[in-house]
């Protein structure tokens, strides 16, 4: 028994059916795979960068702890002697307490020397 062409066009339709599904998904998977291939490419190039930067932004941070250090060490004192003197002028001449409480100078601390843990 031969088929008829009713079932055989059904059948040619059916397999040209699913060959262009085939096609289409064929298509969509070499999408998706370029597409995680960029993805890829573009985190590691984002890696590089902010590794390059960090490395920047180290070297910057040594810098400036030592301007922080060096400013600790030589102009800090002077800084407080002249704060400190403003305020033991601004005792003996009462005029000049307007610009210290402008300002809200006082007498820097006194330094102390911080004890090891555990002696009191």
């Amino acid at each position: 028994m031969e088929p008829s062409t009713s079932e055989s066009n059904e059948s040619s339709r059916v397999t040209n059916d699913f060959q262009t599904l085939n096609a289409e998904y064929q298509a969509l998977r070499k999408i998706f795979l370029l597409v995680l291939a960029s993805m890829l490419l573009l985190a590691g190039a984002l890696d590089i960068y902010l590794f390059a930067q960090l490395r920047v932004v180290r070297k910057d941070l040594d810098s400036l702890n030592n301007a922080v250090a060096e400013y600790e060490q030589k102009e800090a004192p002077i800084v407080n002697g002249f704060v400190s003197n403003l305020v033991v002028f601004s005792k003996s001449h009462p005029d000049f307490n307007p610009i210290v409480q402008k300002y809200n100078l006082t007498l820097p601390p006194p330094k102390t020397v911080p004890q090891p843990p555990g002696v009191r």
